[in-house]
């Protein structure tokens, strides 16, 4: 499971993501979810993309395309950041539901100093990762091979469909 700090300083360092603000930092934080649980970062017309735009976080709402590892559709994520929470919007292109989680930003991302390891921004990164499998990619992907792994629980988010 890609959930330990030094993965996720790796992948901060692979792509480099400009980060502004403690929602950039958590909307970055779920892409990597994402793409630790078979997500796969593709372009509106489905091409694999190997690295985030440079405008990725520029227009207030954080927009992804996915393909996943165990389908044949294509995702679109969209993350709004509301006060203190990240709600996280999901669907297949090719179904009309709409998944939902909510994440309060405070529960994953830390106090930070921008001289800091930017690594450092995050918390609970365990717990984000998990949570962001069980609530979003496994309603998704609901043949994923993620639901061999266990749901968590507790008041760290807060999904509706």
């Amino acid at each position: 499971l890609f959930s330990t700090m030094s993965e996720l300083s790796k992948y901060l360092s692979d792509l480099s993501p400009v980060v502004r603000g403690d929602d950039d930092a958590l909307a970055f934080g779920c892409h990597c979810a994402l793409l630790d649980g078979g997500f796969v970062a593709s372009d509106d017309t489905g091409c694999e993309v190997k690295a985030l735009c440079a405008d990725w976080n520029s227009g207030g709402v954080y927009v992804f395309h996915y393909r996943h590892q165990a389908s044949s559709m294509s995702y679109l994520v969209k993350m709004v950041p509301m006060e203190s929470r990240l709600a996280i919007l999901g669907m297949a292109k090719e179904d009309p539901k709409v998944q939902t989680l909510v994440l309060t930003i405070g529960d994953f991302v830390a106090e930070h100093d921008p001289t800091d390891d930017p690594a450092s921004r995050y918390k609970n990164v365990p717990m984000l990762f998990s949570v962001v499998e069980a609530q979003m990619t496994r309603r998704l992907v609901p043949a994923s091979d993620a639901e061999a792994r266990p749901a968590p629980s507790g008041p760290e988010a807060r999904a509706t469909r």
